[in-house]
Formats: C-alpha cells, structure tokens, sequence
C-alpha cells in the first residue's frame, strides 16, 4: 500500500488567473475595493475568504451545553418502573467495577429503588471492605449484602452447591433487573456465575456487566447506562479508597476504570462522556406503562 503526504498550499494572494479576459465580463463596480480587476481572482479570493471564515467559526466556537448534547444521544427507555435491583458476583469489588456507576445513577434518580448484592466469595479482609463498600455506595439503601464462603478460583468444581445458592435467592426474591457477571468472561469464576444466574433466573431481566482484566476479553456491549461525570469520578475514588487490598494491581488505577467509561460513553454517544456497558440476550418489551 502507497500513499504520501502533502501540506496545505501558501495562499499567492497576488496570482491571477490564466484567462483575464474573464475579468470584463464582471461588473467592476460590484466588487470589494482593493480586489482583483480579473473575475477568476476575485471568485478565487472569496472563496478562501469563506473557507478561512468557517475554520475560525469551528475552532472558536463555544462548546456544547448538555441541554444541546442530549438531543444527539440516542433513544432512552425509561426505567422509573424498578423497585427491585439484585447484584451477582463472584468476587467483592466486581459489582462496583461493572455496574457501580450504573447503581450509583438509579439510586440517584429514583431514591426507592432496593438494591441486594449477592458475592459468592471473600477473604476476611476483602469481607469487611466489601461491606464498607457496600454502605458507602448507596446512602439510605434498604437492601442487604449477602456474602458466601465458596473457594475462590475452584468454582468450576463447585457448581452445584453454587446452583443451589443461587436458586435459594431466586426462592427468596423476585427482582425487576439483575447485574451478573458476563457469560463470555474468561475469568473461570465469572463464567459459571454468569452461566448459573441464567439457570436459577429464568424469568428475570439480565444485564451482564464487564469486567477489564489481562485476559483482554472485553466484547460489544448492546445495552448503555450514560452517567455523570461526577458519578463516574465517585465511583473511581470509591474503588480506590475501599479496596486497599486490590492496589498491588497494575491494572487497579483510575485511569482503567475511567478509560472504560469513556470507551462505552463514545459508543452511545453519551452526553458527559462518561457511560457503562452491559450485555442483554433478551429483553421483553411493553407498550403499557
């Protein structure tokens, strides 16, 4: 493949055309003083006028007010119906990092919301960030946190005791949406909770949240939740200050966490530039409020 490369030409503000003749075809006393006698001159003169006129009105125009940038975004479905919010995961801090925005801005705009979370497994000491977390995240909360004891990194070899957690929830509450881990994770963990919630959560509406990780297994995303900028920096600061046990990553750094968002929020052409990303197999839909 060839190609090459070439500047913008020096404007010869006292070149004329090739043909002056053209010129006595013109009404000279129509033309701006101090121009061209020569027609194709002038045209030529008042077209990089134009071109130079609309350079300066772009580049110093005043930026978008995000009344003007919410008319470009797509179209949003309203959620005012949820009540009740459950949260899977496999480990403390996934929730936080794949929907913790997203929670953040339901709380936010509609205060009535409950909201559960359900982690599979936790040490000791990421037990007692979880929790911190957990009543930092969402002030006024009425919902609860549920920790279990299952062996991080063998639940490939704990499935069935982990299907019947999961189905003891399901007994215990219906919720009206539900964040899990994604299916396609290449984290082992994430991937069975992913698949297990489908299984014990049949009739529910399932949002798949995503997790960055080494693996590089980030997808497409077909379901969009824009945020805040404020709220996209809370979450950011909430995850650095609760989870001191995870700051030995490299990849444990705000610039990750926002970097996603920023990501997700080109992709729906969210108004702040901040949004989160899920995956949904299936959504029901209803024209009835």
């Amino acid at each position: 493949m060839y190609g090459y490369l070439q500047r913008e030409a020096d404007v010869r503000r006292h070149a004329r055309c090739w043909k002056h003749s053209l010129g006595s075809l013109a009404n000279r006393s129509q033309r701006p003083a101090g121009t061209s006698d020569c027609l194709g001159c002038w045209l030529r003169t008042w077209v990089l006028s134009s071109i130079v006129n609309r350079r300066h009105q772009l580049l110093f125009q005043p930026p978008l007010s995000d009344s003007v940038r919410l008319s470009n975004i797509l179209y949003q479905l309203p959620l005012g119906n949820l009540r009740n919010i459950l949260c899977l995961a496999a480990h403390a801090d996934d929730i936080e990092i794949g929907c913790g925005g997203t929670l953040m801005q339901m709380a936010k705009d509609n205060p009535q919301i409950k909201f559960d979370w359900g982690i599979l497994s936790a040490t000791d000491q990421r037990k007692i960030e979880a929790q911190r977390c957990f009543d930092d995240w969402l002030p006024g909360n009425s919902g609860r946190l549920h920790i279990a004891d299952f062996p991080n990194s063998y639940f490939p070899w704990h499935g069935q005791e982990i299907k019947r957690y999961l189905h003891q929830l399901a007994i215990q509450q219906s919720p009206d949406l539900i964040f899990t881990t994604r299916r396609d994770d290449r984290h082992q963990a994430h991937r069975l909770l992913g698949e297990l919630t489908w299984n014990a959560f049949r009739n529910h509406q399932i949002w798949e949240y995503e997790i960055p990780k080494f693996e590089g297994d980030l997808g497409q995303p077909n379901v969009y939740m824009p945020l805040s900028s404020e709220i996209a920096q809370q979450k950011s600061d909430l995850l650095l200050s609760h989870y001191a046990s995870q700051q030995a990553k490299t990849w444990y750094r705000p610039e990750t966490f926002r970097g996603l968002m920023q990501v997700r929020a080109i992709e729906c052409n969210a108004p702040s530039g901040y949004a989160e990303g899920f995956y949904a197999s299936k959504l029901v839909m209803r024209t009835t409020p």
